[in-house]
C-alpha cells in the first residue's frame, strides 16, 4: 500500500469563489412580533441556508406555527431518545448484528415528514429507524424488531434493514440499491396518475454507485415525480467525502436534473426545502436532487467508534454549536413560544414514551420455530408442496399472519378437505393396476360371501329409502361372480350412490329441523305482535292525558316566561351598572391604597393610580354631552382628581424620606419602585423639584465626606490606603484624586440615569451613548434633571480638589514632572467635559487648574532656556561635539515628547502636533541660538577651532532628537532650512580650502576676474601655469581627494560625504573651465594641448571625475 501512496490523488480543493453553505441550527430570525401565538407567523432563514443548481432557491421567508414547532421539537427529542436507547441495548448485547444510528441527523427525518403528505412514498438506506416511526410505525415496533421479538414491525425476523410501513418502503442493506427502487416507485405513482411524490434517500458514500446515475437518467428521461435526497454527513463509513468524491457538491451531480443544497441542521430550513421539492415534482417539472448537509455524532455503525478518522473535538464542536435540537429550542425560547420548563416537560415526556416502548419490547416473546415458515409468500400465492418428493407442506406455512388486521378466507378450491373429497370421488377404478390391487385386498381381507341377486332384491325391498337408480336390475349374478372388473365397478357405483343418498338424507333432516324451529319463531312473533298492539293503545291514552295537561298548564308557562324575561332585563341593567361603577369609580381597597399612609408605595398603589388616571381620561366622554357637562361626569372628575392629588402627595413624602436615607451612601442602587415613583412624580414638576432638593443636599454631603475620607483615612480597614500618603509622588497623588472623582461621577451618573430610567431597557426609544462620546444632555426633560443633579452633587468637591492640585503644581521644580501633571489634568478636564458638560462647575475648575499647570510648565522651560543662553563654552576644549548642557536639554525635550506622544489629548487639533509647536519653539530656539552664539565667542578666543562643524554637529543632534516623532515635522522643516544655510556656507569654505590645497585658488581667481579682452597668457603665463598644474597633479595623489580631515569631525558621515562630493564637483568644473580657457586661441597659449597633457589629469575632465569618484554622474550634471 505504501508503494501506491504516491499515485493517490491529492484531496480536491474547493475553488476560492465557491460559496459554502452554512450548517448552523439557530440562524433563523423572527420577522415580526408574535401577537397571537395561535396564528401562523413569519420567520426569515439565513441567506446561506440554500444553494441551487439550474433552479430557483426557495424563499427565505417561511411561515410557521407554534404548535407545529413544538411537535417537531417533541418528535426530534423522541427520535434521539429512541436511537440512544438502541445504542444502550446494543452495548448491553441485547441487540445483535448490524445497527446504524442517526443521532445528530434528526432535522432531516422529522423535517422530511413535516414537509410531505401521508400519501407520499419514502425509501431510504439502512439508517432508517426515525423514518419508519415518522411514516406510521411505532417505537415499540422498531425496538422490538432490533431485539428480534414478535412485536417487531417484521415480527422480529428482519432487523434494522427490513422495516416497512404502507408508505415507507424500508431500509435497504445494499449500498445505493434503494435509489433505482425509488425511481420504480415514482414510475408506479405516475403510471397510476397519483399526484404524489417519492423521496429516495441515500448517503454521500453511496453517491458514487453506478446504479444511482442510471436511476437519475431514467428518472429524467421519463420526468418521474422523484426527489433523490443525499444525506451528506461528511463521511462515507470512515472516509471523508473529499477523499472519495471528485465532486462533493452532490446536488449538482444530476446533469440536467436541477439540484438544491440545504442546511440539514436547521429543521425549519429542512421542512421548507422538502415542501419546495414536493411542489416541484408534483407540478410535472420532473425529478429533483436534494443534498442535506448534516452530521452524525456516532460512528458509521455500532462497530465503528467514530474517532479514528475524526477528532473528538470536531464532534464536540458540532454538538455544542450546530445541534438541530438545541437550535430549535433556542428558536422556541427566544420567540416566546414556550418556557424552558415547558420544553423540559416535553423532554421528560419523550423519555417516558421511549422507556415504556423499550420495556414493552423487552417483554415481547421471541419468534417461534414454526414462524420460520410464515410471511414468506404473499397470501394466496403459496405453493401446495415444498421442494422434495411431493411431501405436503406444513399446515402452518399458510396460516394467516398474527398481526393481520382482518381474517381472509381462502378460495373454496384451496380447502384441503374439499381437495381430498374431490380426489376420492374423481378416482377411476377401471384401470388394471387399481383393479388388481382391489382384488388382492379383497382376497386378503374379504370374508363375506358373494351376494345373490335374490338377497339383493330382498335388501332393496326391505330398504324403503333405497334409490332405484342405484340398483342394476339387469345385472346377472353369474357375471358378478366371474367378472371381477364389473363387480368392482358396480361396488364403486353403489358407494357413490350410497354417499349421495346419505347427503340428501342429511339435507332433508336439516330442513325439517329448520322448519320446526322457524314455526316456533313464528308463534313467538305472533305473541309479540299482540303485545305491541296493547302498548299502542296505552300510548294513545297517555298522549291524550298529556295533551289535556298541557292545555291546563299553558297559562302558567306564559306567566313564568314573562317573569324570566323581566329577570333577565334586570340582570342586564345590573351588570351595566356594575360595569359602569367598576370603570368609573375606585373600590375601597384602591382608595385606601392611594390615601392611606399605612400602605406603602408598591404595585398595589401604582395599579390604583393607573386606574384613577384612566377614569379621569374616560370622564372626558361623560363631559361632552349635548347639554354640556353632566353632573355625574363632574362628580367623578372631582373625586378622581382629589385621589390623584393625594397620591402625588404620598409619592412626594415617600420619595423625600427615601432620598434622605439613600443619600447617605456613596454607592446607590435604584429599585423599580423608586424608578416608577419618580416617573409618576415627573408629572408634578414642582413636587419633584422639592424632593430632588433633599437628594442634592445629602449627595453633596456624602460625596464630600467620602472624598475627604479617601484622602486622609482610606477605605474600610485601611484599604485602599489614604491618597495623601502618596503626596511625595505628584503624578500618583493627583491621578488618584482625579480618578476617585471620575469614579464617583460615573457612579453618580449611573445612579441618576437609573433613577430617571435612562440608558436601560426602559429607554429603548432613545439611542444609547457610546463609551467616551460627548454627552449633550439634550432631547428630554430627564436629561436636564440628570445634568442639574450631577452638577450639584459634585459642587462641594471643587474647592478641596482645586486647593490640593494647585499646591502640588506650584511646588514642582522639574519641568518634565510639571508637563506630566499638566497632561494628566488636561486628560481629566476633557473627560469631565464629555461626561458632565463644559459648563459644569467641576469642568470649569479643572480647566482653570489645567491653565495654571501649563503656565507653571512653560515658565519652567522658558527659565531653563534663559539659563541655557548664559552658558559659555570652554575655550581650551577642542571638541566639536555638542556640549553637555545641550545634551541634557535635548534629553529633557525627548522625555517631554515621549509623554506627549503617548497621550491622547491632541484629537481636536487640525494637524498632529500643532499644540506642541509652542513647546518646541520655547525649548529649541534657545538651544540653537546658544550653539551659534557660543561658537562665535569661542572662535574669537581660539581662531583655529572649527566653528562651522561644531554648529552643524549641535544642530544635527537636535534634529535627530525630533526625527522619531511625527508631530515635530513642522519644526524640523524650520530647523532644516537653517541647517541647509549653514551647510552651504561650509561647502563654500571647503571648496576654497580644496582649491588652496590643490594650488588652483589663484589660477581660478584670475580666470574668474579677467577681462574678456585680455589674453589669459598675459595674466597667467605658461611658465607660471605649468608648476600650478604639477602641484595639482601631485595633490591628486594625496588621500585628501577621497577623505577630508576637517569634515571627518562631522557627526553625520552622510553629511561629510555630501559636502565633500559637492566641493569636488565644483573643483572639476573649475578645472574644466581652466582647460577650456587654455585651449581658446584668443588666450594665445602655444601648444595648449601639450601644456595641459604634461600632468594629470592631462587636460581631460573625465579622468579627473574618475579620480574624484564622480564617474556615475552624467556630463550635464557635471557641467551645470
Amino acid at each position: 500500500m505504501a508503494s501506491l501512496a504516491r499515485f493517490r490523488p491529492a484531496a480536491r480543493r474547493v475553488p476560492a469563489f465557491a460559496r459554502a453553505i452554512q450548517t448552523y441550527a439557530d440562524t433563523t430570525q423572527l420577522q415580526d412580533t408574535i401577537e397571537d401565538q395561535s396564528k401562523p407567523f413569519t420567520v426569515k432563514l439565513h441567506e446561506e441556508s440554500f444553494r441551487s443548481y439550474q433552479c430557483e432557491t426557495p424563499s427565505l421567508e417561511v411561515e410557521v406555527k407554534k404548535d407545529e414547532l413544538l411537535k417537531m421539537y417533541k418528535d426530534m427529542q423522541t427520535m434521539r431518545r429512541m436511537e440512544m436507547a438502541a445504542d444502550a441495548l446494543y452495548k448491553a448485547k441485547l441487540i445483535r448484528g448490524f445497527c446504524h444510528l442517526a443521532i445528530g441527523q434528526e432535522a432531516v427525518s422529522v423535517g422530511l415528514e413535516y414537509g410531505i403528505k401521508p400519501e407520499d412514498r419514502v425509501i431510504t438506506a439502512y439508517r432508517c429507524h426515525p423514518f419508519a416511526v415518522m411514516r406510521g410505525g411505532t417505537i415499540k415496533g422498531v425496538i422490538a424488531e432490533l431485539l428480534g421479538r414478535q412485536a417487531g414491525m417484521s415480527h422480529g425476523k428482519g432487523g434494522s434493514m427490513h422495516i416497512f410501513t404502507p408508505s415507507f418502503f424500508g431500509g435497504n442493506g445494499i449500498v445505493g440499491a434503494q435509489v433505482p427502487v425509488g425511481a420504480g416507485i415514482a414510475f408506479a405513482q405516475k403510471y397510476l396518475g397519483n399526484k404524489t411524490a417519492t423521496f429516495a434517500l441515500y448517503g454521500d458514500g453511496a453517491s458514487n454507485q453506478g446504479q444511482v446515475f442510471e436511476a437519475f437518467n431514467m428518472a429524467k428521461l421519463w420526468d418521474l415525480p422523484a426527489v433523490f435526497v443525499c444525506e451528506n454527513n461528511k463521511y462515507g463509513m470512515g472516509t471523508p467525502a473529499e477523499r472519495s468524491s471528485s465532486n462533493t457538491e452532490y446536488f449538482t451531480r444530476g446533469d440536467k436534473i436541477p439540484g438544491l443544497q440545504v442546511n440539514g441542521m436547521d429543521i425549519i430550513a429542512s421542512r421548507h426545502a422538502v415542501q419546495y421539492a414536493r411542489k416541484w415534482v408534483t407540478e410535472g417539472n420532473g425529478p429533483l436532487l436534494m443534498e442535506f448537509v448534516t452530521y452524525r455524532y456516532g460512528g458509521h455503525s455500532m462497530s465503528d467508534p467514530g474517532t479514528t478518522y475524526r477528532t473528538r473535538e470536531e464532534v464536540q464542536r458540532m454538538r455544542s454549536t450546530q445541534d438541530p435540537i438545541r437550535g430549535l429550542q433556542r428558536y422556541i425560547e427566544e420567540w416566546g413560544l414556550a418556557t424552558e420548563q415547558e420544553l423540559k416537560q416535553l423532554d421528560k415526556d419523550a423519555k417516558a414514551e421511549v422507556d415504556q416502548a423499550v420495556e414493552e419490547a423487552k417483554q415481547s416473546p421471541e419468534p417461534l420455530t414454526k414462524d420460520l415458515w410464515t410471511d414468506i409468500y404473499y397470501k394466496g400465492t403459496e405453493p401446495p408442496f415444498m421442494r422434495g418428493p411431493r411431501s405436503p407442506a406444513p399446515s402452518s406455512l399458510y396460516s394467516p399472519s398474527r398481526n393481520a388486521g382482518t381474517p381472509v378466507s381462502a378460495p373454496q378450491t384451496r380447502n384441503p378437505i374439499t381437495i381430498r373429497l374431490r380426489k376420492i370421488l374423481g378416482t377411476n377404478f377401471t384401470d388394471e393396476a387399481t383393479t388388481e390391487a382391489l382384488q388382492t385386498l379383497s382376497e386378503l381381507y374379504g370374508t363375506q360371501s358373494p351376494v345373490s341377486a335374490s338377497d339383493s332384491k330382498a335388501q332393496t325391498a326391505e330398504d324403503p329409502d333405497s334409490d332405484d337408480d342405484w340398483t342394476d336390475e339387469n345385472a346377472h349374478p353369474r357375471l358378478a361372480v366371474h367378472d371381477h372388473r364389473e363387480g368392482l365397478n358396480e361396488t364403486a357405483s353403489r358407494a357413490r350412490k350410497n354417499l349421495r343418498r346419505d347427503l340428501e338424507n342429511k339435507l332433508a333432516q336439516g330442513s325439517q329441523q329448520f322448519l320446526q324451529a322457524f314455526s316456533e319463531v313464528d308463534q313467538t312473533l305472533d305473541e309479540l305482535q299482540k303485545h305491541v298492539a296493547a302498548m299502542r293503545i296505552a300510548c294513545d291514552e297517555a298522549e291524550t292525558q298529556l295533551r289535556l295537561s298541557s292545555e291546563a298548564s299553558q297559562s302558567l308557562l306564559d306567566r313564568a316566561e314573562s317573569l324570566r324575561s323581566e329577570r333577565e332585563e334586570v340582570e342586564t341593567r345590573k351588570s351595566i351598572v356594575m360595569l359602569f361603577l367598576n370603570r368609573f369609580t375606585l373600590s375601597n381597597e384602591e382608595s385606601e391604597a392611594i390615601t392611606s399612609r399605612e400602605i406603602a408605595i408598591g404595585p398595589r398603589f401604582f395599579e390604583a393610580m393607573n386606574k384613577a388616571e384612566r377614569i379621569r381620561n374616560d370622564c372626558r366622554v361623560l363631559m361632552t354631552g349635548e347639554d354640556g357637562p353632566t353632573k355625574v361626569g363632574l362628580d367623578i372628575m372631582a373625586s378622581t382628581s382629589s385621589y390623584l392629588e393625594q397620591g402625588y402627595e404620598k409619592i412626594y413624602r415617600w420619595c423625600s424620606f427615601e432620598f434622605r436615607q439613600m443619600g447617605r451612601d456613596v454607592q446607590l442602587e435604584v429599585g423599580s419602585t423608586m424608578r416608577q415613583a419618580i416617573s409618576r412624580l415627573s408629572q408634578r414638576p414642582e413636587l419633584l423639584s422639592e424632593a430632588l432638593a433633599f437628594l442634592t443636599q445629602t449627595r453633596q454631603t456624602a460625596l464630600l465626606s467620602a472624598f475627604l475620607d479617601a484622602l486622609t483615612r482610606g477605605g474600610p480597614s485601611g484599604l485602599p490606603r489614604p491618597i495623601e500618603l502618596h503626596a511625595h509622588d505628584p503624578i500618583r497623588y493627583l491621578g488618584d484624586m482625579l480618578a476617585w472623582v471620575h469614579q464617583a461621577i460615573a457612579a453618580e451618573c449611573e445612579f441618576l440615569e437609573s433613577l430617571f430610567g435612562l440608558g436601560g431597557l426602559e429607554d429603548e426609544g432613545r439611542a444609547r451613548r457610546m463609551v467616551g462620546a460627548v454627552r449633550t444632555f439634550e432631547g428630554s426633560e430627564e436629561e436636564g434633571w440628570v445634568k442639574e443633579l450631577l452638577n450639584s452633587a459634585v459642587t462641594k468637591l471643587c474647592v478641596p480638589l482645586k486647593v490640593r492640585v494647585q499646591q502640588t503644581v506650584r511646588s514642582q521644580e522639574s519641568s518634565i514632572v510639571s508637563y506630566k501633571v499638566a497632561n494628566l489634568l488636561q486628560y481629566y478636564m476633557l473627560t469631565m467635559r464629555r461626561t458632565i458638560g463644559e459648563d459644569a462647575l467641576l469642568s470649569t475648575t479643572l480647566s482653570e487648574i489645567t491653565e495654571v499647570s501649563y503656565k507653571v510648565f512653560f515658565d519652567a522651560i522658558e527659565a531653563q532656556g534663559r539659563a541655557l543662553l548664559r552658558i559659555l563654552l570652554d575655550p581650551d576644549d577642542p571638541s566639536l561635539t555638542p556640549p553637555l548642557p545641550i545634551l541634557e536639554h535635548a534629553q529633557l525635550l525627548r522625555e517631554i515628547m515621549h509623554v506627549y506622544d503617548s497621550s491622547v489629548l491632541d484629537e481636536t487639533a487640525s494637524e498632529p502636533g500643532q499644540s506642541f509647536n509652542r513647546i518646541l519653539d520655547v525649548m529649541l530656539d534657545p538651544a540653537m541660538e546658544i550653539c551659534a552664539a557660543a561658537a562665535d565667542e569661542k572662535t574669537r578666543h581660539r581662531p583655529q577651532w572649527d566653528q562651522a562643524v561644531f554648529v552643524l554637529n549641535c544642530w544635527c543632534y537636535l534634529q535627530s532628537v525630533l526625527e522619531t516623532f511625527e508631530f515635530t515635522s513642522e519644526k524640523r522643516r524650520t530647523i532644516q532650512e537653517k541647517f541647509d544655510e549653514r551647510v552651504r556656507l561650509l561647502e563654500d569654505e571647503h571648496y576654497e580650502n580644496i582649491l588652496r590645497d590643490a594650488s588652483l585658488y589663484d589660477t581660478v581667481a584670475i580666470i574668474n576676474s579677467k577681462s574678456p579682452s585680455d589674453p589669459l597668457s598675459h595674466l597667467l603665463p605658461a611658465q607660471q601655469l605649468q608648476p600650478t598644474l604639477a602641484r595639482f597633479s601631485l595633490w591628486l595623489s594625496s588621500p585628501e581627494v577621497v577623505h577630508s580631515p576637517r569634515l571627518s569631525a562631522l557627526s553625520s558621515p552622510s553629511l561629510h560625504s555630501t559636502i565633500h562630493r559637492v566641493s569636488l564637483v565644483r573643483v572639476a568644473k573649475a578645472y574644466a573651465k581652466l582647460c577650456e580657457e587654455v585651449r581658446k586661441s584668443e588666450n594665445r597659449y602655444e601648444a595648449a594641448s601639450t601644456l595641459l597633457g604634461m600632468e594629470r589629469p592631462f587636460g581631460q575632465v573625465g579622468v579627473l571625475r574618475a579620480i574624484f569618484g564622480l564617474e556615475e554622474e552624467s556630463e550635464e550634471s557635471t557641467v551645470d
